[in-house]
């Protein structure tokens, strides 16, 4: 098993789950639940790109960065977001996500 942390650059201050949620969100990881079921990107207006470092720890360890470009704010005040995940031979693709 290989541990994975993230360290997040904040930009907004994330909410309390719901006990439901919270159970719901017992399968996922904490940078998951960071990333995807928190309101993290709610004060971010205006197209820009948030920066994470990535740290695998166990064998053959190392830290790498993760680039989030928010390409779009949308009338709704959803996001369109394209991805940057690792460099060089870690790097991995993950499609652009519209409306998030």
């Amino acid at each position: 098993m290989f541990a994975h942390a993230l360290s997040f650059i904040p930009v907004a201050a994330a909410q309390a789950p719901s006990p439901a949620a919270a159970s719901a969100d017992a399968a996922l990881s904490p940078a998951q639940v960071a990333l995807f079921n928190t309101p993290h990107l709610s004060n971010v207006v205006r197209p820009e790109t948030l920066r994470y470092a990535y740290q695998q720890i166990g064998p053959n360890e190392f830290s790498d960065m993760i680039l989030v470009h928010v390409k779009e704010i949308n009338s709704d005040g959803s996001k369109d977001l394209s991805f940057e995940y690792l460099t060089g031979p870690h790097q991995l693709f993950y499609p652009a996500i519209g409306d998030f």
